[in-house]
């Protein structure tokens, strides 16, 4: 319980941050996460789940005039590296040290696109525009 209280305390910290620096779209935080490796473009509405894990390459930039479901969710990096002993995150979870998580690279959505209704987008894409994602 006192976990989920910091978490909530957290979010609502970042969602007032986000609002500060988001103030030419109508967008709002869904989780926390990396607030600074999301960009989202002018007039952009829904709530924006994004995971991040703290990979440099990760990122999600989305256009103007896009709508977002709120029932989509961008995992911005987590992949585990095939080449280990294991696929578990050994060194993060036991040692605590770097992190054993990969991205491909951002996720962009251009301008003028709709959609991501219950959808899960965690591969480096970038689409065109205008365009519905479903």
């Amino acid at each position: 319980m006192l976990h989920n209280m910091k978490e909530w305390i957290k979010l609502q910290g970042l969602k007032v941050k986000w609002r500060h620096s988001n103030k030419h779209n109508y967008t709002t935080l869904g989780q926390v996460c990396d607030i600074d490796k999301i960009t989202i473009g002018r007039y952009t509405y829904g709530k924006i789940n994004a995971s991040t894990s703290g990979c440099v390459n990760e990122g999600l930039d989305i256009g103007s005039f896009c709508s977002i479901s709120s029932s989509a969710h961008f995992l911005l990096s987590g992949e585990h590296p095939l080449h280990y002993v294991s696929t578990y995150p050994i060194r993060q979870k036991i040692l605590h040290k770097n992190l054993d998580t990969l991205s491909r690279g951002k996720i962009i959505v251009k301008d003028k696109v709709a959609g991501f209704p219950e959808r899960t987008i965690r591969l480096a894409m970038e689409n065109g525009k205008p365009s519905f994602i479903g």
